[in-house]
């Protein structure tokens, strides 16, 4: 019996937090999930209250989705959801920023070129660059407006 334990337990060992945006998808890798989903194949992004009591993006893809990809770690059997969830709390960006890039990438194949670059690092995390590289639709759409840091107002 102690070595079940002991294995649900080295199953649910924490991970390293990362979340990787490639011209191809989102790669995401965090304490309950490891996961990954192609720009194509999103269906929809929200923000909302995630699992942990935080805020967090929750990407929706499409049901067939070929590129999804996703390893929960959790006791409780869960059905296999088209669904990666993107907490705030645990990744170290600004939410708006991070919401502004998650967008941006979804709704503008054009500029998924710029990932892996300079200006996608810049998207991330000058807040000047972004505000004025964001599309005015995305930065005015809700929640966005809603959110207003220390550096907008």
């Amino acid at each position: 019996p102690c070595a079940f334990f002991l294995a649900l337990w080295l199953w649910s060992w924490p991970k390293p937090r990362q979340l990787v945006l490639t011209t191809e998808g989102i790669c995401l890798q965090d304490q309950r999930q490891s996961g990954s989903l192609a720009w194509d194949d999103v269906k929809d992004l929200m923000w909302g209250p995630g699992v942990q009591m935080d805020q967090a993006y929750i990407i929706t893809g499409h049901p067939d989705a070929p590129s999804w990809w996703c390893e929960r770690r959790t006791l409780f059997f869960r059905p296999k959801l088209v669904l990666l969830e993107v907490s705030t709390m645990c990744i170290d960006l600004d939410p708006l920023l991070l919401g502004w890039a998650l967008v941006t990438y979804q709704q503008h194949p054009s500029l998924r070129s710029e990932l892996g670059t300079d200006a996608a690092r810049a998207r991330l995390l000058d807040a000047g660059y972004a505000a004025a590289t964001t599309p005015t639709e995305i930065r005015s759409c809700h929640p966005f407006f809603l959110y207003r840091p220390r550096w907008m107002t």
